[in-house]
């Protein structure tokens, strides 16, 4: 499920996520950013501009021209804010259980009050 769907939804005051649901979404957002720091490696010099001064000069300049520092920190910043985004979700289901919760303890302290009236009566 797309998060443009689930926000929609939550426009309509409906929030169906599963556990897994949740999961999922929060694993496809760390994922991202995992890769775009570790697989990518946007920031780390390669092993070649260690050992050579004109390499690494010429890294620091492909890095100014393509702006990586930059675009790294909208990439994390784009992170944070999906991560944002599934913690609201996550609180917000969460919060739904617990009322459920609450009401099942309800009904069944008044089927409680109820049974032993009734064992009272007769």
């Amino acid at each position: 499920m797309k998060l443009r769907n689930i926000i929609e939804y939550l426009n309509y005051g409906k929030l169906h996520l599963s556990d897994n649901q949740l999961a999922k979404m929060s694993s496809k957002v760390l994922r991202f950013k995992y890769n775009t720091i570790s697989y990518i490696m946007l920031l780390d010099k390669p092993d070649i501009a260690w050992k050579l001064e004109d390499a690494e000069a010429f890294f620091i300049n492909l890095s100014e021209l393509f702006e990586l520092k930059d675009r790294y920190e909208k990439i994390r910043h784009k992170t944070e804010v999906l991560l944002d985004i599934t913690e609201v979700f996550t609180s917000l289901t969460h919060a739904k259980r617990g009322t459920k919760l609450e009401w099942m303890v309800i009904i069944l302290f008044i089927v409680e009050i109820v049974m032993s009236i009734l064992e009272k009566i007769f």
